[in-house]
């Protein structure tokens, strides 16, 4: 083998050199392309096109490291390769000060562990081989309300199977269903997981494999999709045409009309609209733009009378500043020309002129609307027998006194989430006999959507095959 003289310091990987630093000592070698060593540290090189560039991977130059340098750089090939970072922007994005650090030298705790994954997770956070920041936040809140008060000052490796078992079966979690409970131990693992493959704490096998969960113990009410009727929508919808702004019109006009997602509709730019199409991209959670679930993009149409309220909304939006006042009920004085606005970046906008980091201002309009609308007597008994019908067919006993139908006895509408009205759109979708275009519509794997809407198609095709059961039937010839 060549040596290299002392005081260069550093050779590329499986370049089949030794590693001498200034006192003239060997140093441990990479073994993976693109990694190398130097005076106790390991460096990733990346070479894209022409340029060519070394990045500092600030820990130790242990095997266990260098598995981890190697992985981070086959990551950072994949995204030149499909554009999801810039080569001058990969020192920022996977080099940063918080990017790598060290394991914390605490007590090994289920707490310690945590903290410890969430610095972890951070450069990946939100990108197309990482995690999305919803669900690195739902885990750090489980994991924090849900474990961390029983099972926090125990050391990881001293967290058995029984102390699982026993809390899971425990009244605590009496109300919820096995379902629930098995991504919550998923969470779990993976903080187990965490533990012995970067902090070195010996936890293996771990308590949570081969968990038994209790039985089945879930509300059968939870399991009523209960979308609203066109009566409702219609009523709801006329009345927030005729008491709110015309951003608030917009924004439940378009979730109506075409389903998309609350967090969509306030990640939605001016410029992803395109003739009769919306492009759906992204989403908005928690102040935070995230990539579309699925991380799949795709294309809206945008019906007629859903674009006709886009377009008035575009146009006084393009015209003013967009301030927006309730008391004023004619369109063109709902704006208030503060400053010449140009061309804006989202589609709904604050005073600031910023994206709304949250569907509030929309929510309250919607239960301001439940409280004042009123049905007509025959709607609200119809929709209340038809809704109890199926309540009761679900399950008679358990569902007999539900009380969430008792607003039609009084001619008013049961409060649901706004959410609900993607059921609305999906029904009127397989209603009219357009079921195939329903997932990507709405943005679902069509697998879930099948087997959500299984029943309502099913019985749509049941009245189809009556319809041309019947026109078959009958005779086209003058009986008398």
């Amino acid at each position: 083998m060549v040596a290299q003289k002392a005081g260069q310091g550093c050779t590329l990987a499986n370049s089949g050199t030794q590693n001498f630093n200034k006192r003239g000592k060997i140093e441990p070698m990479a073994k993976f392309t693109g990694v190398r060593t130097q005076r106790g540290s390991t460096r990733i090189t990346i070479i894209f096109g022409t340029r060519k560039k070394t990045f500092q991977f600030k820990r130790d130059d242990s095997i266990e490291t260098q598995k981890e340098a190697s992985q981070l750089r086959k990551e950072i090939y994949s995204d030149l390769a499909d554009g999801s970072v810039s080569f001058h922007k990969i020192q920022e994005t996977y080099f940063g000060k918080k990017v790598i650090s060290k394991a914390p030298r605490g007590s090994g705790t289920l707490h310690d562990v945590l903290q410890n994954w969430i610095e972890y997770c951070k450069p990946y956070r939100n990108k197309r081989k990482g995690y999305k920041g919803k669900t690195l936040n739902l885990i750090r809140q489980t994991i924090e309300n849900k474990f961390i008060p029983e099972l926090g000052r125990k050391r990881l490796k001293n967290i058995t199977y029984q102390d699982l078992f026993d809390y899971y079966h425990s009244p605590e979690f009496a109300h919820l269903d096995p379902k629930s409970l098995q991504n919550w131990n998923g969470y779990l693992a993976r903080m187990f997981k965490h533990a012995f493959i970067h902090m070195n704490i010996k936890c293996a096998p771990f308590p949570t494999d081969k968990m038994i969960y209790p039985e089945a113990r879930i509300d059968p009410a939870l399991k009523v999709i209960f979308p609203y009727s066109p009566e409702e929508v219609e009523a709801l919808i006329k009345y927030i045409i005729e008491h709110f702004s015309i951003d608030i019109q917009t924004y439940f006009v378009l979730f109506r009309g075409l389903g998309i997602r609350p967090c969509e509709s306030l990640a939605l730019e001016e410029t992803d609209i395109e003739g009769d199409y919306i492009h759906i991209t992204k989403g908005m959670v928690e102040n935070e733009i995230v990539p579309p679930k699925n991380w799949k993009s795709r294309e809206v149409y945008v019906q007629p009378q859903v674009m006709e309220v886009l377009q008035k909304y575009l146009a006084i939006k393009k015209k003013y500043n967009p301030v927006f006042h309730r008391e004023v009920t004619k369109i063109e004085k709902k704006a208030i020309p503060l400053f010449l606005a140009g061309k804006t970046q989202y589609l709904f906008e604050n005073e600031q002129r910023k994206h709304h980091v949250n569907m509030r201002r929309f929510n309250r309009a919607w239960t301001e609307a439940h409280h004042a609308v009123r049905l007509d007597k025959a709607t609200a008994e119809r929709l209340y027998i038809t809704n109890k019908r199926e309540l009761l067919a679900l399950d008679a006993e358990a569902l007999a006194n539900d009380e969430r139908l008792t607003p039609y006895l009084k001619q008013q509408i049961p409060q649901r989430d706004a959410y609900k009205l993607r059921h609305t759109r999906a029904s009127e979708l397989i209603s009219s006999g357009a079921a195939e275009e329903g997932p990507f519509e709405l943005g679902h794997d069509p697998k879930m959507f099948f087997d959500i809407y299984a029943k309502q198609i099913q019985a749509y095709k049941k009245k189809e095959h009556e319809s041309e059961r019947r026109k078959k039937l009958t005779s086209v010839v003058k009986i008398s």
